[in-house]
C-alpha cells in the first residue's frame, strides 16, 4: 500500500512539474516574442525616422533651388524696369516645376499637417500658388508682381529657416520631434510667420 501512495504522488509530482515546465515554456516564448515585437516596431520607426529626416533634408535644398530662381527672376524685372522678360518667365516656370515636382515626391503618405513636416506641405502649396499665378502671364507682368514675389519668397524663407532649424536640432538631438508634442506649439510658429 505504502508503495501504490508513493508512486500516485510521484505521479502528481511529476504532472505539476511537467505542468510548470510547460507554463515556464510558454511565458519564456511570449516574452521573447514580446521583446522582438517591440525590437521591430524599433527598427521601423528608426527607419521612418530617418527617411523624414532625408525628405526635410531634401525638401530643403529643392526649396532653397526654388527660392534662388525666383530671385533671379525678380533680377530680371529689375533690370527690365520691373517687367521681367517673356523668355525669363518661362525659363523659371520651368525650373520651378521641376523644385514643385521634387518637392512633392518628398512627401510622405498622408502627411500630417503641423510641425515640420506641416512645413514642408505649406511651402509646397506656396510654390504652386506661386506657379499658378505666374503661368497666368506671357510677357507683361501686371504691377502687382514685385508685391506678390516679395511675399512668395518671405514665407519660402521662413520655411527653409524653420527646417534648417529642424534639421540642425535633430543632429544634436536625435529624438527631435517631427510633429510637436502640443499642436499649439505648431499653431504659435505658424501665426509668428503669416503676415
Amino acid at each position: 500500500m505504502f508503495e501504490v501512495l508513493v508512486s500516485e504522488t510521484g505521479i502528481r509530482w511529476a504532472g505539476w512539474v511537467q505542468a510548470a515546465a510547460t507554463f515556464a515554456a510558454v511565458a519564456v516564448s511570449l516574452c521573447v516574442s514580446v521583446r522582438a515585437i517591440r525590437a521591430q516596431r524599433r527598427l521601423e520607426d528608426d527607419r521612418l525616422h530617418q527617411d523624414r529626416l532625408e525628405n526635410v533634408c531634401r525638401a530643403t535644398v529643392f526649396l532653397s533651388a526654388g527660392i534662388g530662381n525666383i530671385q533671379a527672376l525678380r533680377n530680371a524685372a529689375e533690370r527690365e524696369n520691373g517687367s521681367p522678360p517673356a523668355g525669363a518667365i518661362r525659363f523659371t516656370l520651368s525650373a520651378l516645376d521641376g523644385d514643385h515636382a521634387a518637392l512633392q515626391e518628398t512627401l510622405l503618405e498622408k502627411l500630417p499637417g503641423v510641425g515640420v513636416l506641416g512645413q514642408i506641405k505649406q511651402a509646397t502649396m506656396d510654390l504652386h500658388g506661386y506657379i499658378r499665378w505666374l503661368d497666368r502671364f506671357a510677357g507683361e507682368v501686371p504691377p502687382e508682381f514685385p508685391k506678390v514675389t516679395h511675399q512668395t519668397v518671405s514665407r519660402l524663407e521662413v520655411s527653409v529657416a524653420a527646417l534648417s532649424d529642424f534639421i540642425e536640432r535633430y543632429t544634436h538631438d536625435p529624438s527631435a520631434q517631427f510633429v510637436p508634442e502640443k499642436e499649439d506649439e505648431w499653431q504659435k510658429a505658424k501665426r509668428i510667420s503669416d503676415y
